[in-house]
């Protein structure tokens, strides 16, 4: 007794097996009830195993953040009371002109006042003020005599505004009048001659800066102003010339 097969053998052979074949790749099977032709896959068809390699998962690249530069700390000094630029220089170790030349705010190197803030420069740092420059003055003043006479000496300072009119007055100036916005007052007590009329030969004084000022009045011109030499003016120990307006000093003869 034969068994039947439900479907056709070729039918079954042609499900199970690729389409893709090539005319070389073929067998004819033959039974007794049908003829079909049996294909095998050729080299073109798609294989049954990937032989591709995978591409491997690339990180992103890490971006490196710059390093940041922070400029430095500005250093500011309040002035006090007995400061000037070469004392505020020397605790910083900085060179009062440098000091003149960063802190553009000042008006003369020798005035500044209690309150002011000095910025100290960077020590690389470069700086275009101009340094005050150094005039050159006349030895004496002809034609002055001094009213009363003193120790000839001179005890005030080098380099300051004191010890130059002090210099310039020689004997007709005491030693102990102080600080230059004191010497007002105390030659009054001492019985100097004092006033505000500008001469030739006198000493104009003002109070304004921590310390004040002194000047020596070298002339006095007919249009309210006064040609004065002095020192620290323009600079620690430099000596200098100028006019300027005869109200600005109240005087002792």
């Amino acid at each position: 007794m034969k068994l039947k097969l439900l479907l056709p053998l070729a039918t079954v052979l042609a499900l199970l097996m690729p389409a893709t074949v090539s005319a070389q790749q073929q067998w004819q099977y033959k039974d007794a009830n049908s003829i079909f032709t049996l294909r095998l896959p050729d080299q073109q068809s798609k294989p049954l195993f990937s032989t591709a390699v995978e591409p491997k998962e690339t990180k992103p690249v890490e971006t490196v953040k710059p390093v940041e530069v922070k400029p430095p700390a500005v250093v500011t000094y309040t002035v006090v009371a007995g400061d000037n630029l070469t004392k505020i220089g020397t605790a910083y170790n900085v060179e009062w002109q440098r000091l003149w030349a960063k802190n553009t705010q000042l008006a003369h190197p020798d005035r500044i006042d209690i309150g002011d803030v000095i910025t100290i420069p960077e020590p690389s740092e470069q700086l275009s003020r101009a340094l005050p420059a150094v005039v050159a003055l006349p030895q004496a003043t002809p034609g002055v005599a001094p009213l009363r006479s003193f120790d000839g000496s001179n005890t005030y300072d080098y380099g300051y505004c004191t010890w130059y009119v002090k210099n310039r007055r020689g004997a007709s100036l005491p030693n102990m009048l102080g600080n230059a916005n004191t010497w007002y007052g105390r030659a009054a007590s001492a019985g100097m001659s004092v006033g505000t009329e500008p001469r030739a030969g006198a000493v104009g004084t003002t109070t304004r800066g921590s310390l004040g000022h002194v000047v020596y009045i070298e002339s006095v011109n007919g249009d309210g102003t006064v040609n004065v030499s002095e020192m620290n003016y323009k600079g620690f120990g430099i000596q200098s010339f100028r006019t300027t307006s005869a109200s600005e000093f109240l005087y002792i003869y």
